[in-house]
């Protein structure tokens, strides 16, 4: 874990300057007759003093200023498997399912259930729950408050301000009237990510090789009513709405001849399968394929 980055207000920065000035008169306006050998020695030595704890400060603060650039990798040697089912449920790095009650926000709830299985997935296990709130409120390389997005919009914010947990942020069902981010609270950056654009076999190797992986589709309304089954919505029903929703590829499987995935939500563990419905897999059910990523690395 690295700790979240530190910048200094500019009033911090308007007082270290100010003590820095005060310092440098009091020690350079004085005329080199009046001070004794020993006044000498003691001026240097704070002097010498002086710049090296400014050049500290400095450096330290333009290394810990510096954004966490986020990297979207093209990776080489994987494991191509042949097998049909997969689920990381058993492998212990899902984390429970959350209830986006009336917020429209599932993009900030697929981020999140991604960022813990990442998390748990290098931590041998260990699951935390992340911060949706945090989302809602403070993103603003996105949409924010109670409004659906693409998922992907949050991650350049996620990697340059990382997040903080959601015992420290809080879920409250709805916007707040201002962020509340702590940057002392942040317990991750994200780094690394890999992404599959239109190609859900490649979306399946790296669901094997990598973990969960987020995605963002159209939402007609049969989806809200899915209860069991494989969900293969028809392309009337994908093009008949506008509205969008985000999810967690946690597996895959097959039923006789027809491929699913194995899809998270986040409307409470009363829709679908305690949480969870299949998805029909290599058909692009109602544009599911445009963007399926798994996050991998962090800092």
């Amino acid at each position: 874990m690295v700790s979240a980055t530190k910048l200094s207000s500019k009033a911090d920065e308007a007082k270290k300057q100010k003590v820095f000035v005060a310092m440098g008169e009091d020690l350079f306006e004085k005329p080199a007759n009046s001070r004794s050998t020993f006044n000498s020695i003691i001026l240097f030595t704070l002097t010498a003093l002086t710049f090296y704890i400014i050049g500290s400060l400095v450096q330290q603060r333009t290394s810990e200023s510096l954004p966490t650039r986020f990297q979207w990798e093209t990776p080489i040697h994987m494991d191509r498997t042949t097998e049909e089912f997969l689920d990381w449920r058993e492998k212990g790095i899902v984390g429970p399912v959350k209830d986006q009650g009336k917020c429209n926000a599932s993009h900030a709830f697929a981020i999140t259930s991604s960022i813990e299985s990442m998390y748990a997935k290098a931590t041998n296990g260990t699951l935390l729950s992340f911060s949706e709130q945090q989302l809602i409120d403070c993103n603003d390389q996105g949409y924010k408050g109670c409004e659906e997005q693409f998922a992907m919009n949050a991650i350049g914010y996620l990697a340059t301000h990382g997040i903080e947990t959601e015992a420290d942020y809080p879920y409250v069902d709805k916007t707040n009237e201002k962020c509340t981010f702590d940057s002392t609270k942040s317990k991750i950056h994200l780094k690394k990510g890999v992404v599959a654009e239109g190609n859900e076999v490649l979306g399946k190797v790296y669901v094997t090789n990598y973990g969960p992986a987020f995605f963002t589709m159209r939402a007609p309304p049969s989806l809200y009513d899915y209860k069991i089954g494989i969900y293969n919505p028809s392309i009337e029903e994908c093009t008949s709405t506008h509205e969008i929703r985000s999810m967690v590829i946690v597996g895959y499987g097959i039923e006789g001849e027809q491929k699913y995935w194995i899809v998270k939500g986040s409307f409470g563990t009363s829709w679908g399968e305690q949480g969870y419905m299949k998805l029909a897999r290599d058909v692009n059910a109602c544009a599911m394929a445009t963007t399926i990523a798994v996050l991998t690395e962090f800092v």
